[in-house]
């Protein structure tokens, strides 16, 4: 073993500057992984390589304090890498393809309206980590003609479209479908 193998031991200050930078990152990771879907194997590779480059960055500066570049740096790092290991995660499997005809609840007079999926797994647009995925962009029909965002694959908020009476429920659905004069 070489001496420039041996590393020397840390100060206090390093330690010190090493649980701040470690504290930002986990913060970080925690805003854009809410329901901790990384798991333990890519959380510890995020922080791990954030941490290594903000220390490297503010040792180069000889600083021992994070500031607000620092902490730009590593939501920026944070973002780019979560992202990329949460779309590493496996999707749900989804129930319909696109181009299948569902039939949505929309709620109001008319609860359920009939469509045609368009779009599956989705950035969610309100969510600013980019985690969250819509299963289903739907296009609704006429009259209303519109893209309906679906927030979960589930029974009670899209269905496969039916036709009259083939189904248990399906004079209902078919009525609260119909287009209204």
């Amino acid at each position: 073993m070489s001496e420039q193998d041996i590393t020397p031991p840390l100060s206090e200050q390093d330690v010190t500057t090493l649980n701040g930078i470690s504290a930002a990152v986990e913060e970080e990771i925690n805003i854009c992984d809410p329901k901790q879907n990384l798991g333990l194997v890519h959380f510890n590779e995020i922080l791990s390589d954030v941490l290594e480059k903000v220390y490297e960055r503010m040792g180069c500066e000889q600083r021992s304090e994070l500031d607000e570049g620092d902490l730009g740096l590593i939501q920026k790092l944070v973002r780019r890498q979560a992202r990329e290991h949460l779309a590493s995660v496996a999707l749900p499997k989804l129930r319909f393809e696109i181009s299948d005809r569902v039939v949505c609840c929309i709620g109001g007079d008319r609860p359920w309206a009939a469509g045609k999926v368009q779009a599956l797994n989705e950035p969610d647009p309100s969510d600013p980590s980019g985690r969250v995925r819509l299963p289903y962009v739907v296009k609704i029909d006429p009259p209303n003609g519109r893209l309906v965002s679906v927030p979960r694959d589930s029974h009670d908020v899209v269905r496969p479209e039916v036709c009259f009476g083939q189904r248990a429920g399906a004079l209902f659905f078919t009525r609260m479908c119909r287009l209204q004069k």
